[in-house]
């Protein structure tokens, strides 16, 4: 039969096994958490790339005022034929926008209730400024990116929110991906078939006023 003495260090073992094995769990995660914040990968987001960024900013800048990394030859975007590409950016267009945006005010006739879109509304041009000055920062942070001016071609308010610029495929591939941006493709000519259409549809005698009545 145990003894008093040998009871009591019997007990004092169990405590300290129990102790070690508890612990460890805690240990090995502090371990992994050190290894994380250790990390240099881990660090944290910019202010740029955070939701509450402010509206069309947050193109990161390589740190040699340039190109970052000359893309791999089979990742390039394809080659514009009129050397113009359509960087889409990604607050919404006026026609779908549907508020949360600087206490502005919904446009989209789905947010509004209203049969038909109003670019002419006091909202309508508010949101149409605020889209000018978004894309005014996102054509200087682009230039900043590239280390060159860039020329813009074209600007796109209502129906997409974008703006077209003047680049090589190089540097069109170097924009996907940006923060703010949303897509970048190649400008494309289409060439039309034909510009009269009653031949193809069979109804000239129609054009000609030639309706068979009386």
């Amino acid at each position: 039969m145990p003894t008093p003495r040998s009871r009591s260090r019997v007990a004092a073992s169990l405590t300290i096994a129990l102790g070690l094995t508890l612990s460890a769990p805690q240990i090995a995660q502090s371990r992994v958490v050190d290894d994380v914040t250790d990390d240099p990968t881990s660090a944290s987001m910019s202010s740029a790339q955070s939701p509450s960024a402010a509206p069309g900013a947050g193109l990161e800048q390589a740190d040699s005022g340039g190109l970052s990394e000359p893309p791999a030859a089979d990742e390039l975007l394809p080659e514009s034929a009129s050397g113009v590409y359509l960087v889409r950016l990604e607050e919404a267009p006026l026609a779908t926008y549907q508020g949360g945006t600087d206490a502005l005010a919904a446009t989209s006739p789905e947010a509004t209730g209203e049969a038909r879109l109003d670019t002419d509304s006091a909202d309508s041009r508010a949101y149409l400024d605020h889209l000018a000055e978004v894309q005014e920062e996102a054509g200087l942070e682009i230039e900043e990116l590239l280390g060159r001016d860039v020329e813009v071609t074209d600007t796109y308010t209502h129906a997409l929110n974008g703006i077209a610029l003047e680049l090589s495929a190089e540097e069109a591939t170097a924009l996907v991906g940006q923060p703010g941006i949303a897509a970048v493709e190649p400008d494309q000519q289409w060439e039309l078939d034909t510009d009269v259409s009653n031949e193809i549809i069979n109804s000239p005698a129609i054009w000609a006023g030639e309706t068979g009545s009386s």
